[in-house]
């Protein structure tokens, strides 16, 4: 329904937040879904209407993040052998080497629990962008077996803090009445990050050669960490001393 002096929030009557745009809080003014029509009636009184008029700061592009990391990890396990089979390592070699990596990765799971549950999704998201991203731009300037190794450790160690992120984010921003629906859109949209990392390596490669591939996947990457820690909301609920939940995104609380 359309709010008053507040956003539009989700299904129920009354559960938006102060209207917010660009960083600055109204407190007067309309709460509309994206398809709507307002008719106000002024009575005749006024010469004019002026009003401020945009997509509130709540609308989070959280679904941008979870795109451009899929897009990252399905490139990262496409780079990692081409990049290897570059440097002249044999198929021996390079399994070894992404095997340690998958190790550390797997290493990190239940640390990314632990980051999501204890201090927020946002650290454990912009974590995993970060390192990640880190360790494909290393990748790109490795010469010998063992600053591959170190690359391609750091970008499994970054893989990992993100394990379970996207699901997680998805759950936490699903409407409570269209959950199923939301979470299949959500599912889509990082498998077209998937689909989209292999064909813009082949395309790039193609075009300026792998090693400005790797670059371009390491910026996708540091773009996605911008992104989540300039305009994605902290989704985690904490309870607070009293044993209720506490939104971390309610001023009001």
């Amino acid at each position: 329904p359309i709010e008053r002096d507040m956003s539009n929030g989700e299904q129920a009557a009354g559960d938006g937040r102060p209207i917010t745009l660009n960083g600055v809080v109204y407190d007067k003014g309309l709460g509309v879904h994206a398809n709507s029509e307002v008719i106000y009636t002024l009575g005749g009184q006024y010469d004019r209407f002026l009003a401020d008029i945009g997509v509130d700061d709540e609308s989070d592009p959280g679904g941008t993040v979870v795109f451009l990391l899929t897009l990252i990890r399905a490139a990262r396990t496409l780079l990692l052998p081409l990049w290897g089979t570059s440097l002249g390592l044999n198929a021996a070699e390079i399994g070894a080497i992404v095997g340690l990596a998958a190790g550390l990765d797997m290493l990190m799971f239940p640390v990314a629990g632990l980051i999501m549950d204890q201090l927020g999704r946002r650290p454990a998201g912009m974590s995993c962008l970060g390192l990640l991203s880190f360790g494909l731009l290393l990748l790109s300037c490795t010469t010998t077996p063992l600053t591959f190794t170190l690359a391609a450790c750091i970008a499994g160690l970054g893989n990992g803090l993100g394990s379970g992120i996207n699901m997680t984010l998805g759950t936490d921003f699903a409407p409570v009445q269209q959950r199923g629906h939301f979470l299949g859109v959500w599912r889509l949209i990082g498998d077209a990050g998937a689909f989209a990392g292999p064909t813009l390596i082949s395309l790039i490669t193609a075009g300026v050669g792998l090693s400005m591939s790797i670059l371009c996947a390491s910026a996708f990457g540091f773009f996605g960490l911008v992104i989540m820690a300039r305009f994605v909301r902290e989704t985690l609920k904490k309870q607070t001393s009293s044993g209720a939940t506490k939104d971390p995104c309610d001023q009001t609380s």
